[in-house]
C-alpha cells in the first residue's frame, strides 16, 4: 500500500482554516458590497424561497441570515470531523464553543468594515452550528453502525 504523503489531519485543518477564512473574509467586506452580494443571492434563490417561507418573506435580510447559518452549520461539521480523527473521547459542547468564539470574533471584524456588528447574529450562527453538529453526529452514527455491520458480516462469512 503506497503511503500517504498527507493526513487526513492536515487535510481536515486545512478544511477548517478554509472555512475561517471564508467567514471573517465576508466580515471584512464593506456594507454596500455585502448588500449587492446579497442582492444578486436573492435574486438567485428568491423564486424558490418564496415557495417556501412567501414572497412577502423572501427578503435580503433572510439570505443573510441562511448565509450565516449555513457558514457555521459547515464550520461545525468540519470542526467536529477534525476532532473525530483525533480519535479521543468527542465533547460536542467544545465544537459549539468554538464555533462562539468565531461568531464572537466575526462580528467584532464587522465593526472595523464599517457594518453594525449584532448579537442576533451570533445566535443565528450558533443555530447554524447547532444543526452542523447534529447532521454530522448522525452522519457518523450511521457511519459506525454500518461498519459494524459490516465487520459483522465478515465474521459470519469466515
Amino acid at each position: 500500500m503506497a503511503k500517504r504523503i498527507i493526513s487526513k489531519e492536515s487535510i481536515a485543518t486545512l478544511f477548517v482554516i478554509l472555512i475561517l477564512c471564508f467567514i471573517w473574509g465576508h466580515s471584512m467586506v464593506p456594507r454596500a458590497a455585502s448588500s449587492r452580494e446579497s442582492t444578486k443571492v436573492l435574486g438567485e434563490v428568491g423564486p424558490w424561497l418564496s415557495n417556501i417561507v412567501g414572497e412577502k418573506n423572501t427578503t435580503e435580510e433572510l439570505v443573510r441570515k441562511m448565509a450565516h447559518a449555513t457558514e457555521y452549520s459547515w464550520l461545525a461539521m468540519a470542526v467536529f470531523v477534525r476532532m473525530c480523527l483525533d480519535k479521543k473521547k468527542i465533547r460536542r459542547y467544545k465544537v459549539l464553543h468554538m464555533c462562539f468564539f468565531v461568531a464572537f470574533i466575526d462580528e467584532t471584524i464587522q465593526i472595523f468594515s464599517g457594518r453594525g456588528p449584532q448579537i442576533r447574529d451570533v445566535w443565528v450562527d450558533l443555530l447554524g452550528a447547532s444543526i452542523g453538529l447534529l447532521i454530522a453526529t448522525v452522519v457518523r452514527k450511521i457511519w459506525k453502525y454500518k461498519k459494524s455491520s459490516c465487520i459483522a458480516q465478515k465474521k459470519v462469512l469466515e
